[in-house]
């Protein structure tokens, strides 16, 4: 397992969001660089399953590592774009602008989206 620093991400000017099941990493331009979700046999970790930094950000953070890509999950993505809806993320992925993405399209088990439609 490789470990990343959170803190040696936002010295290099990027932004990392830790969700209750996910992290996504923005680069200065708020584009997404990097996904992942929380390790399910701990509390405290999560895992980056793809990272793209500028070349000199990923030498001095995780080394060549940083810009092998792998699948993504829906709902990784679902969760690192704010709870987008479904069909705008449908166009996305469709678009290949978000690369490979696997998994159920719906997203009626989305705990977040379930509360935040509650009054």
């Amino acid at each position: 397992m490789q470990l990343i620093s959170a803190g040696q991400l936002t010295d290099h000017g990027c932004r990392v969001i830790l969700d209750s099941d996910s992290c996504c990493i923005q680069d200065r331009t708020v584009l997404l660089v990097g996904t992942g979700p929380r390790r399910r046999d701990s509390q405290r970790l999560w895992e980056l399953v793809w990272l793209r930094l500028p070349s000199a950000a990923s030498a001095s953070l995780v080394g060549s590592t940083a810009s092998t890509s792998f699948t993504s999950s829906f709902a990784q993505w679902h969760h690192c774009l704010g709870h987008l809806c479904g069909s705008r993320l449908s166009t996305l992925v469709r678009r290949g602008l978000l690369g490979s993405v696997s998994g159920d399209v719906s997203l009626e088990q989305c705990q977040g989206c379930c509360l935040g439609k509650q009054l």
